[in-house]
């Protein structure tokens, strides 16, 4: 019992590392059926079992294509649903052809609906990213601003080097205009992606 769970620990700790090359040890006490399990709910490709090859070779071990194949058929039972073709889809992960004939149009049509989830996803990303992105450097503008103004008024200078800085907070002034104009424009446009998405849960039911 103690060396079943070992093999199920170090299954699962290839399973995380996805693809990464199998060390010594891995690939002496590989449980090839639990492999090819995980393998296949995370929609490998039976010729994933030629990586294991290569990588064991050098440690004198051969996978059971066999056992590897039986547990990755296993596991495709448990990707190859419309559920899983959502989760993939979603997070736009590469579907490698592998359902078979009478679980295929039931995953793709997850997967669609999932891809449409993510396209609407990733703008709401990019409009985040782009809002956060301009109030950092309206906030830094505006530090400068301050700086520079409370610089005019202690200056000893020229008049031209007080032009010279008043010249730069106008600058930067105008451009925390740009930046807070676009902003507005950017929230209004996010709020608008947000409700594409909520009527996207609303249709479909997937949150």
């Amino acid at each position: 019992m103690k060396k079943i769970k070992l093999l199920a620990v170090a299954a699962s700790l290839l399973l995380l590392a996805g693809c990464s090359a199998m060390n010594k040890e891995e690939c002496l006490s590989a449980d090839w059926r639990l492999i090819g399990l995980q393998d296949g709910e995370r929609g490998e490709r039976l010729s994933q079992v030629g990586e294991y090859r290569k990588q064991c070779s050098e440690y004198g071990v051969t996978p059971d294509q066999d056992r590897y194949a039986t547990g990755r058929e296993e596991g495709l039972k448990s990707y190859c649903t419309k559920q899983s073709g959502f989760v993939n889809g979603k997070r736009d992960d590469k579907y490698k052809g592998v359902c078979p004939a009478e679980s295929h149009d039931e995953f793709m049509a997850g997967y669609k609906i999932g891809q449409e989830y993510y396209a609407v996803q990733s703008e709401i990303s990019e409009l985040e990213t782009k809002i956060r992105d301009n109030d950092y450097e309206f906030k830094e503008g505006t530090g400068k601003i301050d700086r520079l103004s409370l610089k005019v008024q202690q200056s000893s200078g020229s008049a031209e080097e007080k032009q010279s800085l008043m010249s730069q907070v106008l600058e930067l002034s105008k451009k925390n205009v740009t930046l807070n104009t676009e902003n507005v424009f950017l929230r209004e446009k996010l709020a608008v992606k947000k409700y594409q998405y909520k009527l996207l849960q609303e249709k479909y039911g997937y949150r």
